[in-house]
């Protein structure tokens, strides 16, 4: 019929609008099917609003009630009519629609939408709250005196709710080691399907004191950040402390999930301010590489935290300590998913400053978007920085020429270090030398020959955190499904002596060659100055000089886009760069590969032959007699073009191009309908706050663990069954689903199916894991799930079956003839 279902509102001052959520894109029609079919479709007005007047209609569009009966949720592109009583009998302009049958979903949250405008049944991360501040600071004792003289430190936030008296007050002993037992609770965040990463924050030592006051205990407030990938936690605020320590019944434990292999994992210290007017002040961060960290192992990893890894010098803010696991179930999975570029990933929050502690959780404390002289300064001191490459190709150079030794071999008990690389140049030099066809071949295998390389020399590093997969490890991911790696075993301070003297030694080479470029070019600079001074000052501008005025920034305008485009050549560099140190470990071994698999190709390739028939069908095609007949029988004949072809030509041309950049339109409205919409969407689901995660290493200074970090082998503890029963079924977890969504019009949650595993119809499902004398283990170890069950209870039906259809009979006829026999010898 006639009568309106829906309203849109409207959109200001543009030929191109997009409809939200927030400005009416959607709604429910509630129809009964024969209803549905008996109207005549769906009439779709489009108008210009009038705040005073009557809005004019534009156009309308009429859609028959099949097409939206069998509407899926695609776009759906419709041209606009002329209105009832119009003159015109085609008018401009689309209107762009989708409709699918709403789900259960669908209806509850337009319900929740049109009732609340609030997004309800999404699970969201919510900060711990903090209850720090002034007059705490100045009526709490956060030291005491044991009677045996000893210090006892109050434990913060707060002792652990089951051992109250034991907990609230400690030794710095007990409570050091109190910080390494388990934690007792986990919050579990993302939505990734690679794998888990399990992160723990023990603490933090020699924090600054970013309060002021310390002379009446006011000190930092401090907590950490993590980012990683669409997810944002944070920890317990520690107040009034410089040296910050976790407790396992705190809010320090979470749970991962990884949906990129080359994601970083960002985090941040930083100090709370409770005014809602301040914003919490960053102290330092870190990015953790986890591309080269080994599953199967326990990290215990120190790391010296700065204020930014892009932009500035590097100022030590004091140093965290963490505890790291990383779960990974399918390694082929994983290393075929970083083949794919990742997705953009966005974490929205509701709160401006929890905005500004991701930000500075990911970027650090200096904004590059911004212009800055301090900015524009670092990126050209980076790039001068360049300069040290050329002591890698020097050691390089001088490690294949004078065949230097550094593969390791153990030989007759003795260390001997071989010259391989050496030996495969002078081999593959003179082979080429008498086989020049191959070079297209040998030149992709060098590709390669340089990223293996630079892998060895890495692994070869005396700084056991420098080293990385290996090739082959990533091959056998690749191939069998297993890296085939033992687990790291890495004690603290392993070969510390050996890395300090092998870093010391770089910097030392590094120094000289700064100090000799520079006596270089003031001498230089010397010797420019005295030819001046003998030529004289010449001055040819007879003009009158006027003078600049007065300006706060005159060279803001030049050098702005400047600092914009350096930046994006330095992190194009830095990417470049991790590829080929084998930071990004998985793009370096697909790189490789491809370089292989490329010149395995280019063998079988006849060059030779390919240059000379090619070479041949040119010159006897275009340069012989015979493209006399060619002039004489075609481009003779060829009537010259006419003013009206020229014409026709160039309107051919131009309806061509036309075509094509309205394609290419049509592309780009469609990427802005989608990012504008799921924008708003995210908006009124997670919060109107959203900022870019980085996934691809773009920091200018790496992160490397300090000496004193350490790894072991993890073996999971065995558990009793009521503590495998509870682990399964999610006990002391919290699950936070991550911020991506899926779908259109409504977009939901991906789900998340493995957050409890507590089985049906059986006590558990990893038996395994159970103690040998745990009750019950003995019994359920050889437990099968019920689909074996099932198929040996079939066996032993069809078994019996077979018996009692084959069996029977014969027994019957044997009892017969025994009766029988028994009968006729009595």
């Amino acid at each position: 019929g006639n009568e309106e279902v829906h309203r849109t509102m409207h959109v200001s001052k543009t030929l191109n609008p997009i409809w939200t959520l927030k400005t009416g894109s959607l709604f429910l029609l509630t129809v009964e099917s024969k209803q549905f079919f008996v109207e005549d479709g769906m009439k779709f007005i489009v108008k210009d609003y009038d705040q005073f007047g009557k809005d004019e209609v534009l156009g309308l569009v009429h859609v028959n009630p099949r097409t939206l009966y069998k509407a899926n949720g695609e776009r759906m592109e419709f041209k606009l009519q002329p209105p009832t009583g119009s003159k015109e009998k085609e008018i401009p302009g689309y209107l762009v629609l989708r409709c699918r049958r709403a789900s259960e979903y669908d209806i509850k949250f337009m319900e929740d939408y049109e009732q609340t405008n609030e997004a309800r049944g999404v699970a969201s991360y919510e900060n711990p709250i903090a209850t720090t501040g002034f007059i705490k600071t100045m009526t709490t004792w956060n030291t005491k005196k044991d009677k045996d003289g000893s210090i006892l430190y109050k434990i913060r936030p707060g002792p652990d709710p089951k051992r109250v008296d034991e907990t609230e007050w400690m030794t710095d002993a007990a409570l050091q080691a109190e910080v390494l037992k388990p934690s007792l609770h986990w919050t579990d965040v993302g939505h990734g399907d690679l794998g888990k990463v399990y992160v723990e924050i023990l603490g933090c030592d020699d924090l600054p004191n970013m309060d002021s006051g310390g002379f009446v205990g006011n000190k930092t407030d401090a907590f950490v950040s993590i980012v990683y990938e669409d997810c944002y936690v944070r920890t317990d605020v520690i107040d009034d402390c410089l040296s910050p320590r976790f407790l396992p019944w705190t809010n320090r434990a979470f749970i991962f999930r990884n949906a990129y292999p080359s994601s970083q994992l960002f985090i941040g210290v930083f100090d709370y301010d409770a005014g809602m007017l301040d914003d919490h002040d960053l102290i330092g961060r870190i990015s953790v590489d986890l591309t080269n960290l080994r599953k199967d192992t326990e990290y215990i990893l120190s790391y010296n935290i700065f204020p930014s890894a892009r932009i500035g010098s590097r100022e030590i803010m004091g140093k965290i300590t963490i505890r790291l696991r990383i779960e990974t179930p399918d390694e082929r999975k994983v290393t075929l998913a970083s083949l794919e570029p990742p997705q953009p990933t966005y974490v929205n929050v509701k709160d401006r400053r929890d905005f500004r502690v991701i930000r500075e959780t990911c970027l650090g404390l200096y904004d590059e978007e911004k212009y800055s002289t301090a900015t524009l300064r670092s990126y050209i001191d980076e790039l001068t920085e360049l300069q040290n490459s050329l002591f890698y190709i020097e050691d390089a150079l001088m490690t294949l020429l004078l065949w230097r030794g550094h593969f390791e071999l153990q030989l007759l008990g003795k260390e001997m270090k071989l010259p391989i690389h050496s030996f495969n140049l002078f081999l593959v030099s003179t082979f080429l030398v008498e086989h020049p066809q191959l070079v297209p071949s040998f030149g992709f295998a060098c590709i390669a020959w340089f990223l293996i390389a630079v892998m060895g020399f890495r692994r070869n590093s005396a700084n056991v955190w420098a080293h990385c997969y290996s090739y082959g490890e990533i091959l056998r991911k690749v191939v069998i499904g297993n890296d085939l790696a033992p687990p790291h075993n890495i004690k603290p301070f392993e070969n510390f002596d050996a890395a300090k003297e092998e870093m010391e030694q770089w910097v030392t080479r590094v120094e000289e060659a700064h100090k000799e470029a520079e006596r270089k070019y003031i001498e230089a600079q010397k010797e420019e100055e005295e030819r001046l001074k003998e030529i004289g000052e010449v001055d040819d501008d007879i003009g009158t000089k006027v003078g600049g005025g007065i300006s706060i920034d005159p060279v803001r305008a030049a050098l702005y886009p400047i600092q914009l485009m350096l930046g994006m050549l330095c992190r194009a560099i830095r990417f470049v760069k991790n590829v080929i140190i084998w930071e990004e470990s998985y793009f370096s071994f697909w790189i490789a590969t491809g370089s292989l698999v490329l010149a395995v190709v280019c063998l079988f390739v006849p060059w030779f032959w390919l240059m000379k028939w090619t070479s041949r069908v040119i010159v006897w095609t275009v340069f012989g007699p015979w493209m006399k007949l060619v002039d004489i029988f075609y481009i003779s004949l060829t009537k010259p073009e006419t003013e009206e072809e020229r014409k026709l030509r160039e309107e051919a041309e131009k309806i061509k191009r036309k075509l094509a950049n309205t394609e290419a339109a049509n592309q780009a409205r469609q990427i802005r309908e989608n990012t504008k919409k799921m924008k708003v969407m995210k908006k009124y689901m997670f919060g109107k706050y959203a900022m870019r995660v980085p996934i691809l290493k773009q920091d200018r200074y790496l992160d490397v663990p300090l000496p004193e970090s350490s790894a072991t082998p993890y073996k999971e503890k065995e558990f009793t069954l009521a503590e495998l029963a509870m682990q399964e079924a999610g006990y002391n977890r919290t699950r936070v689903p991550g911020q991506t969504l899926e779908g259109d019009m409504i977009p939901t949650i991906p789900a998340s199916d493995d957050f409890t595993q507590a089985p049906i119809g059986k006590a558990t499902a990893n038996p395994e894991k159970l103690a040998k004398d745990a009750p019950g283990a003995s019994s359920l170890a050889g437990t099968d799930s019920t689909a074996v069950a099932g198929a040996k209870i079939g066996a032993v039906v069809v078994v019996a079956v077979a018996v009692s259809y084959v069996g029977t009979p014969v027994l019957v006829d044997f009892l017969s003839r025994m009766f029988h026999s028994l009968k006729n010898s009595g």
